[in-house]
């Protein structure tokens, strides 16, 4: 990518992260607005993502912290999973960031500011094919065992359960020192990559629309 963005990326990137921002309906200003992740560095592959995260200050927000990371966070997978808006290829998934979080990114670029904040450096790591191939294969067997379940309590309830793990998972890979690099964090980008994760965010949604719905017998 060299040392900025061109200009038409950037002017995308600024619409997207203000069409974004408008539905979050906030009266926080924006102190920044940035691109990270596999696609900022030089991990970046086919099944990379533009990560842009729109960076506010939750303390000027009278606000309880918890439920408003629960509320952009709603926001932004209902915004990420109506769209598919695509940069050369690679898909944008839009995030809320509190200013005060400790960003493990190892590369993170201001598209507000036109500026590096962080760059990545070239770095020679073997992944452990065979270990992202077992945690891959572990995690779609569960996400595709869920429409086994018949109680869609117990399936909500599985299904939260995969997406905790996921999360988990992926926040262990980025705190190594391999960050993008960790085979934690390839085995998540898979799974991404091949739908497993769009699927399971579409059985959470399925399976609480089913439980607050009311069925005629039959």
């Amino acid at each position: 990518m060299g040392d900025h963005l061109k200009p038409i990326v950037r002017q995308k990137l600024l619409l997207i992260a203000e069409k974004f921002y408008e539905s979050l309906d906030l009266v926080a200003p924006i102190k920044d607005i940035r691109f990270l992740g596999s696609a900022a560095s030089y991990s970046y592959n086919t099944t990379s993502d533009i990560d842009l995260h729109i960076v506010i200050d939750f303390n000027d927000l009278e606000c309880d912290p918890e439920l408003l990371r629960e509320l952009v966070n709603a926001k932004k997978n209902l915004f990420n999973n109506n769209r598919k808006i695509e940069i050369h290829g690679f898909e944008v998934e839009v995030y809320v960031e509190d200013i005060n979080d400790d960003n493990k990114s190892d590369a993170i670029y201001s598209v507000k500011h036109g500026r590096w904040i962080r760059k990545s450096s070239p770095t020679e790591i073997t992944p452990d094919k065979s270990y992202i191939r077992k945690v891959y294969n572990s995690f779609e067997r569960h996400i595709e065992n869920l429409e086994e379940i018949p109680s869609p309590i117990k399936r909500l309830d599985q299904a939260r359960k995969i997406k905790d793990q996921l999360y988990v998972l992926r926040k262990k890979g980025l705190s190594s020192k391999k960050k993008n690099f960790s085979d934690e964090n390839l085995a998540f980008k898979t799974l991404r990559g091949r739908g497993k994760i769009k699927k399971l965010r579409e059985i959470i949604v399925d399976t609480g629309d089913e439980i607050l719905s009311l069925m005629d017998n039959k």
